[in-house]
């Protein structure tokens, strides 16, 4: 094992998700196509401050992710394990020392060191009552170190924010509270479109769903094609191993390998099933958004615009007195598509209505 280790191979059995896998006399450590995904969203969720541990378990055990032994719930221990586990972006400690693993990393190392940030904040503030949740907290991050920002308040009223300085002290000043709600405002004011081009793309999704229904009835059964195939390999293979055909050491080999690709060609057709489902619904309510989030920012209290803007954008930056807003898909989309179209005028609706850059492909009548 400690050779193993030595070689970047993980020595022990597979963390949720990834699965133990043997190829060349070797075993290795792989990426579990049910569960990465899911122990992906752990991290991302975490990131952004929203949750404490409780309440990703809540929210975590409604998206289905379970416990590989034993078919349960995993518990907010297990929770704090995963996101206190280096093996996710690529490294892993044995007998004490650190090590490069060879596996495929299933996060970045800047996402785990923001995850461990976010549980050293959360680890000091848990014993006391916080007075003050912050409006922005999680939202911004610092873009001199990259340490998340905090708030503060100065004589009893003003409220300020500052890097937490996790990565060490930082030179960055503080930002009145006033200042980063201007900025959150005009971001959002950045993804409003023109009521013309609001009506172009929803006719535009309506017109798709044509499309949509037929790519996703083509790629459906490509999948129940392909997983019927799976299936009838592994019967197969398991009346040869009983007829003693083949060795226990190839039906083990091989019926994990097509056992762990039927899993994946399952997942690959619920999702194709669930997104078959909210697509016209999704994006009309998507798109509407993109209209109605600024007016309804102006209009909340301090205290619950973090909803709408957590909805919007994730992980933005704080530069050089400057919001560099990071938004979530779709609004990535269409903020592009509305600088490029107009990036240094009032955004105007006839020009961009006519803007080839709005349209997937070019037909023959624009």
């Amino acid at each position: 094992m400690q050779e193993k280790a030595e070689q970047g191979l993980y020595p022990s059995f597979a963390p949720i998700g990834y699965v133990n896998a043997v190829a060349n006399g070797k075993k290795f450590i792989q990426l579990d196509p049910e569960f990465a995904p899911q122990v992906q969203k752990l991290f991302q969720y975490y990131a952004t401050g929203r949750y404490s541990l409780l309440e990703l378990t809540r929210k975590i055990h409604t998206e289905g992710l379970l416990s590989r032994r034993n078919g349960k719930a995993i518990s907010r221990g297990t929770i704090a394990k995963i996101l206190n586990n280096s093996v996710y972006y690529g490294e892993f400690q044995w007998n004490g020392k650190n090590y490069r693993g060879l596996h495929e990393p299933l996060i970045s190392k800047d996402l785990f060191e923001k995850v461990q940030e976010v549980l050293d904040y959360k680890g000091k503030t848990r014993t006391g009552v916080r007075k003050h949740q912050w409006a922005f907290q999680g939202l911004v991050f610092c873009g001199t170190c990259g340490c998340a920002m905090t708030g503060d308040i100065k004589k009893g009223k003003y409220v300020y924010y500052r890097c937490t300085g996790y990565k060490g002290k930082c030179p960055k000043r503080y930002v009145k509270e006033e200042e980063l709600t201007r900025q959150f405002s005009e971001s959002l004011e950045a993804i409003r479109l023109e009521p013309e081009i609001h009506s172009l793309l929803i006719r535009a999704l309506k017109e798709s769903q044509a499309d949509e229904s037929r790519f996703h009835h083509e790629e459906s059964a490509k999948l129940e094609a392909e997983r019927q195939t799976l299936e009838s390999r592994l019967e197969a293979l398991y009346l040869d191993k009983l007829d003693r055909v083949i060795t226990p050491e190839f039906f083990q080999a091989k019926s994990q390998e097509w056992n762990q690709h039927l899993a994946g060609v399952k997942s690959k057709l619920e999702k194709h099933r669930q997104a078959h489902r909210n697509y016209m619904e999704e994006g009309a309510r998507l798109l509407d958004l993109s209209q109605q989030a600024a007016e309804i920012y102006c209009r909340l209290e301090m205290a619950e615009k973090k909803r709408i803007l957590h909805l919007v954008l994730a992980n933005s930056i704080w530069l050089n007195a400057q919001l560099i807003p990071k938004y979530r898909q779709p609004f990535e989309t269409l903020a592009l598509m509305k600088a490029q179209t107009a990036p240094n005028e009032k955004f105007p609706g006839e020009k961009a209505a006519n803007c080839k850059e709005w349209y997937t492909r070019q037909e023959s009548n624009l």
